[in-house]
Protein backbone atom coordinates (compact mmCIF):
# COMPACT_ATOMS: atom_id res chain seq x y z
CA UNK A 1 0.00 0.00 0.00
CA UNK A 2 1.36 3.43 -0.95
CA UNK A 3 2.33 5.61 2.01
CA UNK A 4 -0.19 8.41 2.44
CA UNK A 5 1.14 11.93 3.03
CA UNK A 6 0.45 13.32 6.48
CA UNK A 7 -0.92 16.66 5.30
CA UNK A 8 -2.55 18.14 8.46
CA UNK A 9 0.65 18.62 10.49
CA UNK A 10 3.29 18.72 7.74
CA UNK A 11 5.57 21.77 7.58
CA UNK A 12 5.35 23.85 4.43
CA UNK A 13 9.08 23.56 3.73
CA UNK A 14 11.23 20.51 4.49
CA UNK A 15 14.84 19.36 4.24
CA UNK A 16 15.67 16.76 1.61
CA UNK A 17 17.28 13.65 3.18
CA UNK A 18 18.63 12.06 0.00
CA UNK A 19 22.07 13.62 -0.65
CA UNK A 20 24.82 15.37 1.27
CA UNK A 21 23.59 18.84 0.25
CA UNK A 22 20.35 18.41 2.25
CA UNK A 23 18.60 21.28 0.50
CA UNK A 24 16.32 23.06 2.97
CA UNK A 25 13.88 24.62 0.51
CA UNK A 26 11.76 21.64 -0.58
CA UNK A 27 8.12 22.70 -0.62
CA UNK A 28 5.01 20.54 -0.29
CA UNK A 29 1.98 20.68 -2.57
CA UNK A 30 -1.59 20.79 -1.16
CA UNK A 31 -1.59 16.98 -0.98
CA UNK A 32 1.59 17.04 1.10
CA UNK A 33 3.91 15.71 -1.63
CA UNK A 34 7.38 17.22 -2.14
CA UNK A 35 7.94 19.65 -4.99
CA UNK A 36 11.57 20.22 -5.97
CA UNK A 37 13.42 20.79 -9.22
CA UNK A 38 15.93 18.00 -8.66
CA UNK A 39 15.86 14.73 -10.53
CA UNK A 40 17.56 12.85 -7.71
CA UNK A 41 15.18 14.11 -5.01
CA UNK A 42 12.11 13.57 -7.19
CA UNK A 43 13.10 9.96 -7.88
CA UNK A 44 13.92 9.17 -4.27
CA UNK A 45 10.79 10.79 -2.80
CA UNK A 46 8.66 8.88 -5.31
CA UNK A 47 10.32 5.61 -4.32
CA UNK A 48 10.04 6.28 -0.57
CA UNK A 49 6.36 7.23 -0.81
CA UNK A 50 5.42 4.27 -3.02
CA UNK A 51 4.48 0.76 -1.93
CA UNK A 52 7.46 -0.67 0.01
CA UNK A 53 9.59 -3.25 -1.76
CA UNK A 54 8.81 -6.77 -0.54
CA UNK A 55 11.35 -8.57 1.65
CA UNK A 56 13.72 -10.77 -0.30
CA UNK A 57 15.56 -13.82 0.92
CA UNK A 58 17.95 -14.62 -1.89
CA UNK A 59 20.50 -13.01 -4.18
CA UNK A 60 20.03 -9.59 -5.75
CA UNK A 61 19.55 -11.19 -9.17
CA UNK A 62 16.09 -12.78 -9.76
CA UNK A 63 16.07 -16.01 -7.77
CA UNK A 64 13.70 -18.14 -5.69
CA UNK A 65 16.40 -19.54 -3.41
CA UNK A 66 17.17 -18.18 0.01
CA UNK A 67 20.57 -17.93 1.65
CA UNK A 68 20.62 -21.60 2.55
CA UNK A 69 19.35 -22.78 -0.83
CA UNK A 70 15.74 -23.55 0.15
CA UNK A 71 12.90 -22.77 -2.26
CA UNK A 72 10.89 -19.72 -1.14
CA UNK A 73 8.81 -19.19 -4.27
CA UNK A 74 5.54 -20.12 -2.53
CA UNK A 75 6.00 -17.99 0.59
CA UNK A 76 3.78 -14.96 1.22
CA UNK A 77 5.27 -11.71 2.51
CA UNK A 78 4.70 -12.45 6.22
CA UNK A 79 6.11 -15.97 5.95
CA UNK A 80 9.09 -14.74 3.97
CA UNK A 81 9.88 -11.98 6.45
CA UNK A 82 9.59 -14.45 9.35
CA UNK A 83 11.96 -16.89 7.64
CA UNK A 84 14.32 -14.04 6.88
CA UNK A 85 14.33 -12.91 10.51
CA UNK A 86 14.93 -16.48 11.74
CA UNK A 87 17.76 -17.02 9.27
CA UNK A 88 19.55 -13.77 10.11
CA UNK A 89 19.01 -14.28 13.85
CA UNK A 90 20.62 -17.73 13.66
CA UNK A 91 23.53 -16.24 11.76
CA UNK A 92 23.95 -13.53 14.38
CA UNK A 93 24.09 -16.05 17.25
CA UNK A 94 27.11 -17.82 15.79
CA UNK A 95 28.84 -14.84 14.14
CA UNK A 96 32.22 -13.92 15.54
CA UNK A 97 31.96 -10.48 13.98
CA UNK A 98 28.99 -8.30 13.01
CA UNK A 99 29.75 -5.38 10.69
CA UNK A 100 27.17 -2.62 10.25
CA UNK A 101 27.81 -0.80 6.97
CA UNK A 102 26.22 2.50 5.97
CA UNK A 103 26.70 5.18 3.34
CA UNK A 104 25.21 7.69 5.79
CA UNK A 105 22.35 7.99 8.27
CA UNK A 106 20.47 10.53 10.35
CA UNK A 107 21.50 11.61 13.85
CA UNK A 108 19.25 9.26 15.83
CA UNK A 109 20.17 6.24 13.71
CA UNK A 110 23.87 7.06 14.02
CA UNK A 111 23.54 7.19 17.82
CA UNK A 112 21.62 3.91 17.93
CA UNK A 113 24.20 2.16 15.74
CA UNK A 114 26.91 3.47 18.05
CA UNK A 115 24.96 2.12 21.04
CA UNK A 116 24.80 -1.33 19.41
CA UNK A 117 28.54 -1.28 18.78
CA UNK A 118 29.23 -0.21 22.37
CA UNK A 119 27.00 -2.94 23.85
CA UNK A 120 28.32 -5.88 21.80
CA UNK A 121 32.09 -6.37 21.35
CA UNK A 122 31.46 -8.23 18.11
CA UNK A 123 29.83 -5.22 16.43
CA UNK A 124 31.70 -2.57 14.44
CA UNK A 125 30.56 0.27 12.16
CA UNK A 126 32.00 0.79 8.68
CA UNK A 127 31.36 3.54 6.14
CA UNK A 128 30.44 2.73 2.55
CA UNK A 129 32.64 5.52 1.20
CA UNK A 130 34.73 5.93 -1.93
CA UNK A 131 38.53 5.91 -1.53
CA UNK A 132 38.65 9.65 -2.22
CA UNK A 133 36.00 10.44 0.39
CA UNK A 134 37.69 8.31 3.04
CA UNK A 135 41.12 9.73 2.21
CA UNK A 136 40.10 13.38 2.53
CA UNK A 137 38.26 12.66 5.79
CA UNK A 138 41.39 11.01 7.20
CA UNK A 139 43.69 13.79 5.97
CA UNK A 140 41.52 16.50 7.49
CA UNK A 141 41.39 14.66 10.83
CA UNK A 142 45.20 14.49 10.89
CA UNK A 143 46.22 17.86 9.47
CA UNK A 144 43.19 20.03 10.14
CA UNK A 145 41.81 22.21 7.38
CA UNK A 146 40.39 25.61 6.65
CA UNK A 147 36.72 24.83 6.02
CA UNK A 148 33.63 26.86 5.18
CA UNK A 149 29.88 26.48 5.09
CA UNK A 150 27.93 26.46 1.85
CA UNK A 151 26.51 29.86 2.84
CA UNK A 152 30.06 31.25 3.25
CA UNK A 153 30.99 30.02 -0.22
CA UNK A 154 27.86 31.58 -1.70
CA UNK A 155 28.66 34.96 -0.12
CA UNK A 156 32.43 35.16 -0.62
CA UNK A 157 33.92 32.71 -3.16
CA UNK A 158 35.15 34.13 -6.46
CA UNK A 159 36.56 30.82 -7.76
CA UNK A 160 35.18 27.34 -7.15
CA UNK A 161 36.94 24.11 -8.09
CA UNK A 162 34.65 21.09 -8.30
CA UNK A 163 37.11 18.24 -7.86
CA UNK A 164 35.85 14.74 -8.66
CA UNK A 165 32.14 15.60 -8.66
CA UNK A 166 29.80 14.08 -11.26
CA UNK A 167 26.74 16.17 -12.27
CA UNK A 168 24.22 13.44 -11.42
CA UNK A 169 25.42 13.22 -7.82
CA UNK A 170 24.31 16.73 -6.78
CA UNK A 171 21.97 18.20 -9.43
CA UNK A 172 21.52 21.45 -7.48
CA UNK A 173 25.13 21.94 -6.36
CA UNK A 174 25.96 25.06 -8.40
CA UNK A 175 22.57 26.54 -7.57
CA UNK A 176 23.38 26.20 -3.88
CA UNK A 177 26.98 27.42 -4.15
CA UNK A 178 26.63 30.44 -6.44
CA UNK A 179 24.62 33.60 -5.87
CA UNK A 180 23.23 34.87 -9.21
CA UNK A 181 23.96 38.45 -8.10
CA UNK A 182 27.68 37.70 -7.64
CA UNK A 183 28.72 34.90 -10.03
CA UNK A 184 31.92 32.95 -9.41
CA UNK A 185 34.28 31.26 -11.84
CA UNK A 186 33.83 27.49 -11.75
CA UNK A 187 36.55 24.96 -12.61
CA UNK A 188 35.24 21.44 -13.11
CA UNK A 189 37.38 18.29 -12.89
CA UNK A 190 34.80 15.47 -12.78
CA UNK A 191 37.49 12.80 -13.09
CA UNK A 192 39.61 14.30 -10.34
CA UNK A 193 43.32 14.93 -10.39
CA UNK A 194 46.40 12.73 -10.29
CA UNK A 195 48.96 12.87 -7.51
CA UNK A 196 51.57 14.17 -9.96
CA UNK A 197 49.42 17.11 -11.04
CA UNK A 198 48.52 17.80 -7.44
CA UNK A 199 52.21 17.84 -6.54
CA UNK A 200 52.72 20.52 -9.17
CA UNK A 201 50.06 22.60 -7.41
CA UNK A 202 51.83 22.28 -4.08
CA UNK A 203 55.24 23.17 -5.55
CA UNK A 204 54.02 26.01 -7.78
CA UNK A 205 54.72 29.65 -6.96
CA UNK A 206 51.52 31.07 -5.44
CA UNK A 207 52.59 34.59 -6.52
CA UNK A 208 52.90 33.74 -10.22
CA UNK A 209 50.77 35.89 -12.57
CA UNK A 210 47.42 34.41 -13.66
CA UNK A 211 47.15 32.60 -16.97
CA UNK A 212 45.12 33.86 -19.94
CA UNK A 213 43.66 30.42 -20.70
CA UNK A 214 39.86 30.30 -20.20
CA UNK A 215 39.00 28.54 -16.92
CA UNK A 216 37.04 25.74 -18.58
CA UNK A 217 40.08 24.80 -20.70
CA UNK A 218 42.73 25.00 -18.01
CA UNK A 219 44.64 21.71 -17.67
CA UNK A 220 45.66 20.66 -14.16
CA UNK A 221 49.32 21.64 -14.58
CA UNK A 222 48.31 25.23 -15.46
CA UNK A 223 45.82 25.62 -12.66
CA UNK A 224 48.14 27.00 -9.94
CA UNK A 225 48.33 30.58 -11.26
CA UNK A 226 44.61 30.74 -12.00
CA UNK A 227 43.52 29.35 -8.66
CA UNK A 228 46.18 30.95 -6.51
CA UNK A 229 45.17 34.40 -7.79
CA UNK A 230 41.73 33.96 -6.26
CA UNK A 231 40.65 36.16 -3.37
CA UNK A 232 38.46 33.36 -1.97
CA UNK A 233 39.08 29.90 -3.46
CA UNK A 234 36.75 27.01 -2.66
CA UNK A 235 37.72 23.42 -3.46
CA UNK A 236 34.70 21.10 -3.30
CA UNK A 237 36.01 17.55 -2.91
CA UNK A 238 33.89 14.79 -4.43
CA UNK A 239 33.88 10.99 -4.49
CA UNK A 240 36.09 10.82 -7.59
CA UNK A 241 38.69 13.41 -6.60
CA UNK A 242 41.70 11.05 -6.59
CA UNK A 243 42.77 7.75 -8.05
CA UNK A 244 42.02 4.94 -5.57
CA UNK A 245 45.64 3.71 -5.39
CA UNK A 246 46.99 7.17 -4.52
CA UNK A 247 44.02 8.69 -2.72
CA UNK A 248 45.66 9.01 0.71
CA UNK A 249 48.82 10.71 -0.58
CA UNK A 250 46.82 13.00 -2.87
CA UNK A 251 44.46 14.04 -0.09
CA UNK A 252 47.41 14.93 2.16
CA UNK A 253 48.90 17.10 -0.60
CA UNK A 254 45.59 18.88 -1.22
CA UNK A 255 45.27 19.77 2.47
CA UNK A 256 48.88 21.02 2.51
CA UNK A 257 48.23 23.16 -0.58
CA UNK A 258 45.19 24.76 1.02
CA UNK A 259 47.23 25.57 4.14
CA UNK A 260 49.96 27.10 1.95
CA UNK A 261 47.54 29.29 0.01
CA UNK A 262 46.10 30.74 3.20
CA UNK A 263 49.37 32.53 3.86
CA UNK A 264 48.43 35.07 1.15
CA UNK A 265 44.75 34.57 0.37
CA UNK A 266 41.62 32.76 1.52
CA UNK A 267 41.28 29.12 0.45
CA UNK A 268 38.88 26.55 1.88
CA UNK A 269 37.86 22.93 1.40
CA UNK A 270 34.22 21.90 1.34
CA UNK A 271 33.39 18.22 1.74
CA UNK A 272 30.11 16.68 0.65
CA UNK A 273 30.14 13.61 2.85
CA UNK A 274 27.03 11.43 2.98
CA UNK A 275 28.29 9.96 6.26
CA UNK A 276 29.02 13.30 7.94
CA UNK A 277 26.46 12.60 10.69
CA UNK A 278 27.93 9.19 11.50
CA UNK A 279 31.48 10.57 11.61
CA UNK A 280 30.38 13.39 13.91
CA UNK A 281 28.69 10.99 16.34
CA UNK A 282 31.83 8.80 16.48
CA UNK A 283 33.97 11.88 17.15
CA UNK A 284 31.60 13.35 19.76
CA UNK A 285 31.21 10.13 21.71
CA UNK A 286 34.69 8.71 21.66
CA UNK A 287 37.00 10.81 19.47
CA UNK A 288 37.00 7.90 17.00
CA UNK A 289 37.38 7.66 13.23
CA UNK A 290 35.12 5.32 11.27
CA UNK A 291 36.92 3.10 8.79
CA UNK A 292 35.76 2.42 5.25
CA UNK A 293 34.21 -0.93 4.35
CA UNK A 294 37.08 -2.59 2.52
CA UNK A 295 37.70 -5.99 4.17
CA UNK A 296 36.63 -9.19 2.46
CA UNK A 297 33.75 -10.95 4.19
CA UNK A 298 34.53 -14.15 6.13
CA UNK A 299 32.52 -17.28 6.92
CA UNK A 300 32.12 -16.33 10.58
CA UNK A 301 31.00 -12.76 9.86
CA UNK A 302 27.57 -11.16 9.49
CA UNK A 303 27.64 -8.01 7.41
CA UNK A 304 24.54 -5.78 7.38
CA UNK A 305 24.02 -2.66 5.31
CA UNK A 306 21.85 0.13 6.73
CA UNK A 307 20.08 1.87 3.86
CA UNK A 308 21.04 1.89 0.19
CA UNK A 309 24.55 1.29 -1.07
CA UNK A 310 26.73 4.20 -2.12
CA UNK A 311 26.61 4.34 -5.96
CA UNK A 312 29.82 6.37 -6.01
CA UNK A 313 31.87 3.64 -4.33
CA UNK A 314 33.13 1.14 -6.91
CA UNK A 315 35.60 -0.24 -4.37
CA UNK A 316 32.89 -1.66 -2.09
CA UNK A 317 33.62 -4.90 -0.29
CA UNK A 318 31.90 -8.25 -0.86
CA UNK A 319 28.09 -8.53 -0.98
CA UNK A 320 26.48 -7.98 2.41
CA UNK A 321 24.39 -10.67 4.07
CA UNK A 322 21.44 -8.33 4.65
CA UNK A 323 20.32 -4.84 3.64
CA UNK A 324 17.79 -3.07 5.85
CA UNK A 325 15.92 -0.17 4.25
CA UNK A 326 16.72 1.99 1.27
CA UNK A 327 16.51 1.00 -2.36
CA UNK A 328 18.16 -2.33 -3.26
CA UNK A 329 21.01 -1.77 -5.70
CA UNK A 330 21.86 -4.20 -8.49
CA UNK A 331 25.48 -3.03 -8.43
CA UNK A 332 26.10 -3.81 -4.77
CA UNK A 333 24.51 -7.17 -4.07
CA UNK A 334 22.84 -8.21 -0.85
CA UNK A 335 21.82 -11.79 -0.11
CA UNK A 336 18.68 -10.62 1.70
CA UNK A 337 16.66 -7.44 1.91
CA UNK A 338 13.98 -6.07 4.24
CA UNK A 339 12.26 -2.67 3.81
CA UNK A 340 12.25 -0.08 6.59
CA UNK A 341 10.77 3.33 7.37
CA UNK A 342 13.01 6.23 6.39
CA UNK A 343 13.85 9.24 8.55
CA UNK A 344 12.99 12.40 6.66
CA UNK A 345 9.98 10.73 5.03
CA UNK A 346 8.27 8.49 7.62
CA UNK A 347 9.97 9.78 10.78
CA UNK A 348 11.16 13.10 12.20
CA UNK A 349 14.86 13.45 12.86
CA UNK A 350 17.98 15.52 12.27
CA UNK A 351 21.08 15.29 10.10
CA UNK A 352 24.49 16.94 9.87
CA UNK A 353 24.90 18.41 6.40
CA UNK A 354 27.66 16.99 4.21
CA UNK A 355 29.98 19.93 4.86
CA UNK A 356 29.91 19.02 8.56
CA UNK A 357 28.94 22.50 9.73
CA UNK A 358 25.16 22.62 10.14
CA UNK A 359 22.58 20.36 11.79
CA UNK A 360 19.25 20.36 9.97
CA UNK A 361 15.81 18.98 10.92
CA UNK A 362 14.23 16.15 8.94
CA UNK A 363 10.43 16.05 8.81
CA UNK A 364 7.88 13.28 8.70
CA UNK A 365 5.59 13.75 5.68
CA UNK A 366 3.94 10.32 5.42
CA UNK A 367 2.82 7.41 7.56
CA UNK A 368 4.46 3.99 7.39
CA UNK A 369 3.75 0.81 9.37
CA UNK A 370 7.34 -0.31 8.93
CA UNK A 371 9.98 -0.03 11.66
CA UNK A 372 13.15 1.97 11.10
CA UNK A 373 16.35 0.09 10.31
CA UNK A 374 17.62 0.19 13.90
CA UNK A 375 14.21 -0.78 15.29
CA UNK A 376 14.26 -3.84 13.03
CA UNK A 377 17.80 -4.72 14.11
CA UNK A 378 16.93 -4.49 17.81
CA UNK A 379 13.80 -6.60 17.40
CA UNK A 380 15.30 -9.32 15.22
CA UNK A 381 19.04 -9.51 15.91
CA UNK A 382 20.01 -7.68 19.08
CA UNK A 383 16.97 -8.52 21.20
CA UNK A 384 18.95 -10.94 23.38
CA UNK A 385 22.13 -10.15 25.21
CA UNK A 386 25.34 -10.76 23.22
CA UNK A 387 27.36 -13.83 24.13
CA UNK A 388 29.88 -13.13 26.83
CA UNK A 389 33.41 -14.40 26.65
CA UNK A 390 34.11 -17.13 29.19
CA UNK A 391 36.15 -15.81 32.03
CA UNK A 392 39.29 -17.73 32.88
CA UNK A 393 39.06 -19.05 36.45
CA UNK A 394 41.42 -17.31 38.80
CA UNK A 395 43.74 -19.38 40.95
CA UNK A 396 42.85 -19.41 44.60
CA UNK A 397 45.40 -17.63 46.72
CA UNK A 398 47.16 -19.88 49.26
CA UNK A 399 46.07 -19.29 52.86
CA UNK A 400 48.33 -16.92 54.71
CA UNK A 401 50.08 -18.12 57.84
CA UNK A 402 48.70 -16.75 61.07
CA UNK A 403 50.99 -14.21 62.65
CA UNK A 404 52.14 -15.05 66.21
CA UNK A 405 50.48 -12.92 68.89
CA UNK A 406 52.55 -9.92 69.90
CA UNK A 407 53.52 -9.53 73.55
CA UNK A 408 51.77 -6.74 75.37
CA UNK A 409 54.01 -3.79 76.12
CA UNK A 410 54.45 -3.00 79.85
CA UNK A 411 52.66 0.16 80.95
CA UNK A 412 54.85 3.24 81.03
CA UNK A 413 55.39 5.03 84.31
CA UNK A 414 53.72 8.34 84.64
CA UNK A 415 56.12 11.29 84.66
CA UNK A 416 56.10 13.43 87.76
CA UNK A 417 55.01 16.99 87.30
CA UNK A 418 57.39 19.61 88.81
Amino acid sequence: MTASPKTPSCPEVIVCPFCALHCDDVTLDPQGRPVVECELATTEFRRALATPTSPRLGKQNPSNSDIDGADVSGDDTDTLERRLSDTIRDRAKTAERIVLVTAGTDLQTARELDDLASADPRVSIRIDASPSRQAIATAVSREGVVAATIADVRRHADQIWLLGIRPEQYPRLLERLIDPDRPATVHQSPNGITADDLASLVLADPNAPPTDIPPTDIPPTDMPPALASSRYLTVVVGDHAFRPVEAEAAAEMLVQWIHRLNANTRAVIVQLDRASTDRCVAAWRGNRLLDADRDAITDRELRIRIGAANPANPEAADPVTLQVGGAPSVHHKAHAYVPAAEVGVHRNGAVVRGDGTVTLPLSKIAESPLPTATEWLRSNIFASKPPQKAKTPQKAEPPQKAKPPQKAKPPQKAERQP
